[in-house]
């Protein structure tokens, strides 16, 4: 398999994850997204830095503690589980550890949790651990946006 293809089979979650933020952010109703001015330092230039911008303004992407976002990389089964948490508003959470992997000192807890505990992530389908920092693949998120109702 060629490079190319190679980094094309490696950023489709990380593409179909931008697509659902890009889905939100029309949903939840557009600003002008080429006004929007940039947030995270390595999104400048990017040609998604608008959208990013919008669902960053609108509470529902947020970049890592370094000011980066890492438009060009993979996101993680918590990442996304936050992303998803914040775009449909869900924080009702019971507090219960559904996973030996996602403890309560953990930054994803809350967001994991509350979509445990509103069957969009369902604990049988992984199992004992979610494995958090794993890239998710277009089937977790199709799954989890289906469960999600959109």
């Amino acid at each position: 398999m060629s490079t190319r293809r190679h980094r094309k089979y490696t950023q489709l979650p990380l593409s179909m994850a931008l697509a659902f933020a890009f889905m939100i952010c029309f949903l939840l109703g557009s600003a002008s997204l080429l006004e929007a001015a940039p947030y995270l330092q390595d999104v400048v230039g990017h040609w998604a830095a608008p959208y990013i911008n919008t669902m960053v303004d609108k509470g529902i992407l947020t970049g890592y503690p370094d000011g980066t976002f890492k438009p060009d990389g993979n996101i993680s089964r918590e990442e996304f589980a936050a992303v998803l948490a914040r775009a449909k508003g869900i924080t009702d959470f019971g507090g219960k550890q559904h996973f030996s992997d996602v403890e309560p000192d953990r930054w994803s807890f809350v967001s994991v949790g509350a979509l445990v505990d509103a069957r969009i992530i369902h604990a049988e389908d992984f199992g004992e651990e979610f494995d958090p920092t794993t890239p998710i693949t277009r089937a977790e998120i199709a799954t989890m946006l289906v469960r999600a109702g959109g």
